[in-house]
């Protein structure tokens, strides 16, 4: 097994690379994990892929930690965090960028540029060159091996 440090915010792209962005369905990428490949491949490859989404699981539930900290609750009782405010400027409603969704964003910045240690197996290029895929996948390609 090889280490290496990864922002948290590379989780999470190394998440997307792998399996897709569930938030745009319509994207024509589907992630690395719903190509062709060899079983071997795709067996390290969804174990590389869980640890990612266990990291972005991690890292969505302190971001909603921090939606539920900045953000106001709604009608519905769920909580939002909106990025402009109205507010009235000489009898005139104005929008501004709320206060909060900076302090939001400020703190949700640091959370991603913290560093922790990945370990994975290492692929060679000959393990993956048949996949084809239509995305560019640098976090991925990091965790790769020239032989």
């Amino acid at each position: 097994m090889e280490k290496i440090n990864l922002k948290l915010a590379e989780f999470l792209s190394l998440a997307i690379e792998l399996y897709g962005n569930p938030q745009n369905p319509e994207s024509e990428y589907k992630g690395i994990l719903n190509e062709k490949m060899s079983l071997t491949t795709r067996y390290w490859l969804n174990h590389i892929g869980k640890q990612a989404a266990d990291e972005k699981a991690a890292i969505d539930k302190l971001r909603d930690e921090l939606v539920t900290k900045y953000g106001e609750p709604t009608e519905d009782g769920n909580i939002q965090l909106m990025a402009y405010v109205e507010e009235e400027v000489d009898g005139q409603k104005v929008q501004k960028i709320n206060p909060k969704f900076i302090e939001f964003q400020n703190e949700f910045g640091a959370l991603l540029d913290q560093e922790k240690e990945f370990s994975y197996k290492p692929l060679a290029l000959a393990d993956v060159e048949s996949i084809e895929t239509a995305g560019n996948c640098p976090i991925f390609l990091k965790l790769l091996v020239a032989e």
